[in-house]
């Protein structure tokens, strides 16, 4: 018994067991390319994706740049067999688009200063701010994968997203993906309190200018 999902590759016959939010990764015996195209049809079909720039080789010739001369380093961390486990891998993420009515009410001051004879006296005037306005807020994003550490998720953005392209499953082969399981629904109150401190920050740099 296998614990996951097994496919076989279609070009050696080996089993291949993956997760159940595999949709792309890459046969162990043969190293080509297995793609579940079952895993991303209908609801479940991304909107882009972001295509890779660099090859494999590309990527392991930058990562070996970048250990050289470190000395302490585990000593099977650059091993062969480390190495060929590096793979590009896709991760789902919502991202949401928005429009908002927001409103924000604030108390302003204003000191005046000035001295008379040996005295200094200090005004001040107290204001009551009010801000409102549509607020366009794009590409709000949440991981879309439960299984992948959220901070790790987040802390790789941000992503260019002028260059996403309409999703084709061919940009998966040679890459390993995921497909989501996190509902838009499941994220919705931590995406609605991300809006709301977009929209403090835009009202509050417009009453900061215009005060």
């Amino acid at each position: 018994m296998h614990d996951g999902y097994v496919f076989h590759c279609d070009s050696c016959g080996a089993e291949v067991v993956t997760t159940s939010s595999t949709a792309a990764t890459t046969c162990f015996y043969c190293h080509n390319p297995v793609v579940m195209k079952g895993r991303l049809s209908g609801d479940f079909r991304p909107d882009r994706i972001i295509p890779f720039k660099l090859s494999r080789e590309q990527a392991v010739s930058a990562f070996m740049d970048k250990t050289k001369g470190k000395k302490f380093l585990p000593k099977d961390f650059l091993s062969d067999s480390n190495i060929e486990k590096m793979t590009g891998v896709y991760f789902p993420y919502w991202y949401i688009d928005t429009q908002q009515d927001s409103h924000m009410t604030a108390r302003g001051k204003k000191y005046r200063h000035w001295k008379s004879g040996d005295r200094r006296y200090t005004e001040t005037s107290y204001y009551d701010l009010f801000r409102s306005g549509d607020v366009y807020i794009r590409n709000v994003f949440e991981r879309a994968l439960s299984a992948a550490d959220r901070e790790m998720l987040q802390c790789i953005h941000p992503y260019d997203l002028s260059e996403a392209q309409p999703f084709s499953m061919s940009y998966l082969s040679g890459f390993q993906a995921e497909k989501r399981d996190i509902e838009k629904s499941d994220i919705q109150m931590m995406v609605d309190q991300k809006i709301d401190e977009y929209c403090k920050e835009v009202l509050a740099v417009n009453i900061r200018v215009l005060k």
